[in-house]
């Protein structure tokens, strides 16, 4: 509507026609999705959760930092400082017509410096493991980096990038549902199994961080800049 309101203007303007058509519509409403983060309570359920699944670490990640989805799957071994506990945010990973593409972030406040505490450090180092005996197995099926520390943390067992729809369905939805944060949706058949579904996505891990560490007395300058 906004492209096509700005023709017409153009075409008055030209006096190709006598008024804009699209000037009084009225138009749908847009239906936004509601935060919903997590409480103390659910946050330690999925952080538990998280240790069941090869990629649960990926999602510990978002919610320890406040990372954005494509920032964590963007993430490279030479971003994190596992001795100093710190994630130099870099860039996003977005699939394109043409391929896997690195962006920089939109501003540079974007880059930034965020902490890792403790527990999320000695995951890492254990994914870090995990991460070498797939490359291991793999052999010369492995697509990621020759070199270990250039390449990407979170990788399919082959070294691929990982997909945002496969991580979100086939990661998160069952941590959700393994650590009971699911509402039971009624089938849509009568002889079919009931449906699951989580009762936040993944983007609110993000806002999860933020909530739990203002309601934990971070100053919210420190929480703003961490995000």
């Amino acid at each position: 509507h906004s492209v096509l309101h700005n023709a017409l203007d153009q075409a008055v303007r030209w006096r190709l026609i006598s008024y804009n058509p699209s000037a009084n519509l009225e138009l749908p409403k847009v239906h936004r999705e509601e935060i919903r983060p997590l409480t103390k309570e659910e946050s330690r359920k999925f952080l538990e959760a998280t240790k069941k699944y090869r990629l649960g670490v990926f999602f510990e990640v978002m919610l320890a930092t406040g990372l954005r989805l494509q920032e964590v799957m963007g993430l490279q071994w030479q971003d994190i400082d596992l001795r100093k506990g710190v994630i130099k945010v870099r860039h996003s990973l977005v699939r394109t017509k043409a391929g896997w593409n690195l962006r920089p972030p939109k501003t540079a406040r974007g880059r930034r410096s965020v902490p890792i505490p403790p527990q999320t450090v000695k995951a890492l180092r254990e994914w870090k493991k995990r991460q070498a005996e797939d490359r291991m197995k793999a052999g010369d099926l492995w697509q990621g980096e020759s070199n270990p520390t250039d390449g990407f943390v979170f990788t399919t067992m082959t070294g691929d990038p990982l997909e945002r729809r496969n991580i979100s369905n086939r990661t998160f939805a069952p941590i959700m549902k393994k650590a009971e944060l699911v509402e039971t949706l009624p089938p849509k058949k009568p002889d079919e199994e009931p449906r699951y579904k989580s009762i936040c996505s993944p983007r609110d891990l993000r806002h999860t961080c933020a909530t739990l560490a203002l309601e934990a007395g971070v100053n919210p300058k420190v929480v703003s800049e961490r995000l």
